[in-house]
């Protein structure tokens, strides 16, 4: 069809009037998001203001945005990272409610969780984790420390780490530890996933086709899905054994755990669904296992490759454990400054999680280094960013475990800006469980043996890509050889 046009003294079809009003509207949609749009005094690229497929780009496209965001500049104020969202790079002291589960449910969820995960109740399963490092370090005399073959450590620290969360979560573990060379196939699966959150998260549409899907095809498509399918399954299956044995004590586990607790709070039914526990489970497990990876890999490393670091924890390690084979208790570990230090210093370098993380002030206007940030619009931070601030952390890329023992008010101050789980109403729920994951895997392997690296360099432990988690150049981790410490 065409229409007469007087304006133009030639007929128009309805197509090309549809791509001129299309035309019109791309253009003052742009005009508005790069020089109307309440954040358009903000510095930072106009092309990431005007759509957010600039995001996607780095996100997806780019794996080393990281690095030349971090070598670009530390201090800028903020940068565009679509046309609703900040990145905010340096300090940043303004409170912001999250955007990831509605805030309600969030506190609910948050409320049944936290009372096993007070330092009492780590206390209190102490003896638990602990049998996870005897078991670890028993694997390690038995099949390297006579034959000597490298150790994968950064794997077994992965299994110990998988083992105690499920432990914790269910009473059972799903003995990683035993795998041959700690060789766990859902370690690897959900590092390979993990390096596609990002286009998850741009396009959730491929999941939901994926989803949509019969079995065979993700998995012909997928192939490593159907170890992800077995640990769902399995994971849904031990919910269901909780669940069933809840309310006949000691029927099922022979200590509390986190879902034997949800079952026994007052969440709602709702919330009390297999379904909803199986997801729930499935994150916890997940987060559980890779800060504890990856913090304790960098520890390993920077303590390795430094002889004097080495030999300081070493020595305060001999002087509380003069035994080596002695049971340390939480109370005492705690109680060591400069392996305290380590742990910090460890978590400043393996950051946690290394995506922003977006918050939303859902009535006030928040006001940032003179610019006026609107309600509804999120503002990202990420961890990287705060831990290479170096007005916080001078020579920030030095593995520096003595910063942490300056005074204490000083001390106090550096925690502040160590922001690897997060802070605020959404900080890391498990943080006192891998405190003392840490505390005691550290303790009892360098006081047990002795350790040199083999086959590693400071690739494993430096930070190339951002997928949600950190992912270092070298992902095979610290590799070592190893023999029993004589006393």
């Amino acid at each position: 069809m065409e229409l007469p046009s007087p304006l133009f003294g030639q007929d128009v079809s309805v197509l090309q009037i549809l791509a001129g009003v299309l035309l019109l509207w791309i253009i003052g949609v742009s005009t508005n998001r790069v020089y109307f749009s309440p954040l358009s005094k903000v510095p930072g690229p106009k092309l990431a203001a005007l759509t957010s497929w600039y995001e996607f780009y780095y996100d997806v496209r780019s794996t080393s945005m990281i690095q030349s965001t971090m070598r670009r500049s530390i201090l800028t104020t903020s940068i565009w990272t679509n046309s609703n969202t900040l990145a905010i790079v340096g300090e940043n002291r303004v409170q912001f409610k999250a955007v990831t589960a509605p805030h309600a449910l969030h506190k609910i969820r948050r409320k049944a969780l936290n009372p096993f995960f007070s330092k009492s109740q780590i206390s209190a399963l102490w003896p638990y984790i602990v049998e996870k490092s005897e078991r670890l370090c028993s694997v390690v005399e038995e099949s390297y420390c006579d034959d000597a073959k490298p150790l994968y450590l950064t794997r077994a620290i992965g299994c110990f780490a998988l083992d105690v969360v499920t432990e914790y979560s269910f009473g059972k573990t799903f003995n990683h530890l035993d795998k041959p060379g700690f060789e766990s196939e859902l370690i690897t699966v959900l590092d390979y996933l993990t390096g596609k959150v990002h286009l998850m998260t741009h396009l959730p549409i491929i999941r939901k086709v994926m989803s949509a899907l019969p079995k065979f095809m993700q998995e012909a498509l997928q192939p490593g899905l159907v170890v992800a399918y077995d640990w769902n399954a399995g994971i849904a299956e031990q919910v269901r054994l909780v669940a069933g044995s809840h309310g006949e004590k000691g029927s099922y586990t022979g200590h509390r755990t986190i879902f034997s607790d949800i079952l026994e709070s007052d969440l709602p039914d709702a919330e009390k669904e297999i379904q909803r526990l199986s997801e729930e489970a499935s994150i916890i497990a997940s987060a559980g296992s890779d800060t504890i990876k990856n913090a304790m890999n960098v520890a390993c490393f920077h303590i390795l490759n430094n002889p004097t670091i080495h030999e300081a924890l070493v020595a305060e390690l001999v002087a509380v454990l003069p035994d080596r084979d002695t049971t340390p208790v939480l109370s005492q570990l705690e109680a060591l400054p400069y392996l305290t230090a380590i742990i910090q210093e460890s978590l400043r370098l393996s950051y946690g999680v290394v995506q922003r993380s977006p918050r939303v002030s859902p009535s006030q206007v928040i006001q940032y280094k003179g610019f006026a940030i609107p309600p509804g619009y999120a503002v990202g931070m990420d961890p990287v960013h705060m831990h290479h601030n170096e007005g916080v952390f001078p020579d920030s890329y030095a593995f520096q475990p003595g910063r942490w023992l300056g005074d204490a008010a000083a001390t106090r101050r550096l925690q502040r800006y160590n922001v690897a789980f997060s802070r605020g109403t959404r900080q890391c729920l498990g943080m006192n469980l891998a405190w003392a994951e840490m505390y005691l895997l550290l303790a009892t392997v360098f006081r047990r043996f002795e350790m040199r690296l083999w086959e590693t360099d400071g690739r494993c432990a430096e930070l190339e890509t951002d997928f949600f988690l950190p992912r270092m150049s070298d992902r095979e981790g610290v590799k070592v050889m190893i023999k029993k410490r004589e006393k």
